[in-house]
């Protein structure tokens, strides 16, 4: 639920300014959009190669690679692969273990602490359509909301839970709706996303979610990387686990 709540929000902040360009014809700038052009034709390949791994993500993203870059012994970790495609676009091939680690979560005017639970693996792909700026789409949408932002996307959730029918047909009740307003104001408060370069066409570090979210191509995928304290190791290793899944598809 967290997941996808915050997904939703960040999507509404998809901004339709474009940059303006020149039209500046020398030999330099023509070699230069001709070399970008036969770039970014790799990278849509590379990126469909990619997003062809959808429903095949335990070849993706092996244990036995994961082992080359992270020396802990995962064999008494669990395996979770899940895929679901309806309601929402949904896969996970992840390998989780107990840890001493603890978060605090506010929620409204509560904060709890819960398990931080060891976390590593690859899930979620996606792409964006055809006729879609892929690379605009994707740094507008993973980064932190300015407050401004965030106040039209509690607006526009509140408007949301105020039309949602549930299974049943039915509304939701004053007590769901105020649930939904604290819980989502609460993610939307948390988000933050960081850019990350070097990596991909574009990239971003979901610090809530503990997941590097990489773009090649028109293809989106996540790398789960929990497993320290210090948000620069899990950086440095979730970094190392994306050029092997990229790999793939050289």
């Amino acid at each position: 639920m967290k997941r996808t709540i915050s997904a939703a929000f960040l999507g509404l902040v998809i901004w339709g300014c474009q940059p303006a360009t020149s039209d500046n014809t020398t030999a330099e700038n023509t070699a230069t959009a001709v070399a970008e052009k036969s770039n970014s034709a790799s990278s849509e390949a590379d990126g469909q190669c990619l997003f062809e791994y959808q429903t095949r993500l335990d070849q993706l993203l092996t244990k036995d690679e994961i082992a080359q870059h992270f020396p802990e012994d995962l064999s008494k970790a669990t395996y979770k692969y899940e895929t679901k495609y309806a309601p929402v676009n949904y896969q996970q091939a992840i390998y989780t273990w107990p840890s001493e680690r603890i978060r605090k979560l506010k929620i409204g005017d509560r904060t709890m602490e819960v398990p931080s639970h060891n976390r590593l693996g690859v899930g979620d792909i996606s792409q964006y359509k055809p006729d879609q700026n892929a690379l605009n789409i994707f740094k507008s949408s993973y980064r932190t909301l300015t407050e401004e932002e965030k106040v039209k996307a509690r607006e526009a959730m509140q408007e949301g839970l105020e039309k949602h029918t549930k299974d049943d047909g039915k509304k939701l009740s004053d007590t769901e709706k105020k649930a939904g307003n604290t819980l989502g104001g609460s993610l939307t408060d948390m988000a933050q996303f960081d850019s990350f370069e070097g990596i991909g066409d574009a990239a971003a570090w979901d610090a809530m979610d503990r997941a590097l979210i990489v773009l090649k191509g028109r293809t989106v995928f996540r790398i789960y990387a929990d497993v320290s304290a210090d948000p620069q190791e899990n950086k440095a290793l979730a970094k190392k686990l994306a050029e092997v899944v990229l790999a793939k598809c050289k």
